[in-house]
């Protein structure tokens, strides 16, 4: 808790939160802003191609959820695309609103959190600076964690958030093999969160069931992990009105097998330079956690939590390129996590900190942030943020 502090220091705080609040609304909508821009653009063939992927004229991993798109823009007459885009939004608005709610509890007990939710590899400022980067298909399971997070805040809807929840996070595994990682992450927050009775018989068969449903999503992902042809999933899209460009991304990346991956992985990426460009990003990227837990009693378990945290997220570096999202799945994970643990009263800060300590750790998520691909990109949100005000059209230095 923090100390008692004089009227103008008070001040400072509560003009801190005030800001840190607005500054969080502010990135929210740039995020949502993106999706907007999509779909002005006819898709993104990553953020919105991937969710596209469908089963109907074959079966293919990923394929349900762009089938049951499909399905309904089928049964309301209008596009896949309007579809997905609104879907897409849907989870933003719920991600944003439940982090939001948890981050005004943080707040209550003390300013320094202000570290976590504005660190550069967490979804806030991540997404708003590398839109590419951003609304992908952890977007569900990230709502899904987030879901459970707020469970304290409304105990008495508990169960019906659960659901919610895990209803979800089952549609994202479903949805992309890559949110199965995150099923230890889940499984911790609803335990830290719902606080089950591990003894109840109805506790244990619905984590039966529930193991059972993601298990079953890797496997169907597993099984029906190769295509013959592309055009099995283009030709449905294109048909109901969307450009034949949408297929260039993450649906032209489903007949690359692990060897390919394998291959690119030790041409372009196992390398020093790379090796250490990326480890550096990575230090700046999980400083602010760890600087953070330092603050808090029994520090020396999260440290550990925090790389256990890591573990399940290590296999997608050597499958695909895009190590910053594998980056911040990592700290958006055990972020969330650590939020649940703070909102439920297991733990709290016990060393005080000064506000100018967190004005230092928030330069720096806004002056550095790692990009998507490689998780390192001399760049930073402030930049894209004023290349979008001035309408500036350049590469990031």
């Amino acid at each position: 808790m923090q100390k008692n502090s004089s009227p103008e220091e008070n001040l400072s705080t509560s003009r801190l939160t005030q800001l840190s609040l607005i500054s969080f609304i502010i990135l929210g909508a740039l995020c949502s802003l993106s999706l907007i821009d999509d779909f002005l653009l006819n898709g993104n063939n990553w953020k919105q191609g991937d969710w596209l992927i469908n089963n109907h004229q074959t079966i293919i991993r990923r394929g349900i959820l762009g089938s049951t798109i499909i399905f309904i823009s089928d049964f309301l007459k209008t596009s896949p695309l309007i579809i997905t885009v609104i879907i897409q939004e849907a989870l933003l608005i719920t991600l944003f609103s439940c982090t939001y709610l948890a981050f005004k509890a943080l707040l209550k007990q003390n300013i320094s959190y202000i570290i976590l939710i504005f660190s550069s590899s967490f979804f806030v400022i991540f997404w708003a600076f590398d839109v590419q980067g951003g609304m992908r298909k952890e977007l569900i399971s990230y709502a899904a964690l987030s879901l459970l997070v707020i469970i304290p805040l409304f105990p008495s809807k508990k169960l019906i958030i659960a659901l919610i929840s895990s209803f979800l996070f089952i549609i994202s595994t479903v949805g992309h093999e890559i949110n199965v990682l995150l099923t230890p992450a889940f499984i911790a927050i609803f335990i830290v969160t719902y606080n089950p009775n591990l003894k109840s018989n109805l506790v244990r068969f619905a984590s039966i069931i529930f193991l059972l449903l993601v298990s079953a999503s890797l496997l169907y992902s597993v099984y029906y992990s190769k295509i013959d042809n592309l055009s099995f999933i283009c030709e449905p899209l294109i048909q109901r009105g969307l450009m034949p460009n949408i297929c260039d991304g993450a649906i032209a990346a489903l007949d690359r097998d692990l060897n390919y991956s394998l291959t690119r992985f030790v041409a372009n990426k196992l390398n020093y330079i790379n090796i250490f460009l990326f480890s550096v990003s990575y230090l700046i990227a999980i400083f602010p956690m760890i600087y953070l837990i330092s603050l808090h009693k029994n520090k020396r378990i999260y440290y550990i939590l925090f790389a256990l945290f890591m573990v399940p997220i290590i296999p997608l570096y050597p499958l695909a390129i895009d190590w910053g999202r594998w980056m911040s799945m990592h700290i958006v994970s055990f972020g969330l996590f650590f939020i649940a643990i703070i909102i439920t009263g297991k733990n709290h800060i016990v060393k005080i900190q000064k506000n100018c300590t967190i004005y230092i750790f928030v330069a720096i998520a806004i002056l550095f942030a790692p990009g998507h691909v490689s998780g390192f990109a001399p760049s930073s949100i402030l930049r894209e943020i004023l290349k979008t005000v001035f309408n500036i059209h350049e590469q990031p230095f």
